[in-house]
């Protein structure tokens, strides 16, 4: 097995130059996290700015900001679990600064704003699907749409403050993708096309995620293809 060191220049040149900047950092992390290597966020935080790339201070609060928003998202989707040994990871490699950054995050608070601004991002991802999905839950749809829009979206997913809406969508994919979940993945591959990428965009940052659950010993065989969606977008 290679060295997780070894894997992330190509990782980073899987990634499509046309996606946000620095979204390696959003995939690699979250693939580590939700393919069960959540410790290994040490590793990659020491090769994100190491020697080879050196940051400033600030840049590498920003980065540990971005980091952070990872984490909140990544929790909704694979567990506070794996986001805790995620988090204690993180806290050994990152200096004092990036620490103090961090302290400053403030929680959110649900309001009816934030439950409105998850189901109007849920409704960009999901379109006319997204009644069906709920439709689907039988006698549970009235609970798990309520978490879906006021919590898991409306607090966390939604909250575009640090992350952008594509960003937030490549940390869901990824996150969902490495737990080998077919039909939720489904829906993540068309709402990503839905929110402007690229097929062939989204087929590289499935490659590049691949690449990341493989080392870590996850089973990507049959995994669901973004040419799978194609005539649902």
């Amino acid at each position: 097995m290679p060295e997780l060191e070894d894997l992330f220049p190509a990782v980073i040149a899987a990634i499509p130059p046309s996606l946000p900047t620095g979204s390696w950092v959003l995939v690699t992390a979250s693939a580590l996290i939700a393919s069960g290597k959540p410790e290994e966020l040490s590793v990659f935080y020491n090769h994100a700015t190491g020697p080879h790339s050196p940051l400033t201070e600030n840049e590498k609060n920003h980065l540990s900001t971005r980091l952070q928003d990872v984490l909140a998202k990544a929790w909704t989707l694979v567990g506070i679990p794996l986001v805790v040994i995620a988090s204690a990871a993180l806290a050994k490699v990152e200096g004092k600064n990036d620490r103090e950054m961090g302290q400053r995050w403030v929680p959110p608070q649900l309001t009816p704003e934030t439950t409105a601004r998850g189901s109007a991002f849920m409704q960009r991802l999901y379109r006319d699907n997204l009644d069906n999905v709920f439709r689907a839950l039988g006698t549970n749809s009235p609970l798990v749409e309520w978490i879906d829009k006021a919590i898991v979206y409306g607090l966390f997913l939604a909250d575009h403050h640090i992350l952008s809406d594509v960003e937030a969508e490549l940390v869901c994919l990824t996150c969902i993708m490495c737990q080998g979940l077919r039909a939720p993945t489904m829906w993540h591959l068309r709402g990503t096309r839905r929110l402007g990428v690229s097929e062939d965009d989204v087929e590289a940052v499935q490659r590049a995620v691949e690449k990341i659950a493989s080392w870590a010993g996850r089973n990507t065989e049959g995994w669901a293809r973004v040419g799978d969606v194609r005539d649902e977008v």
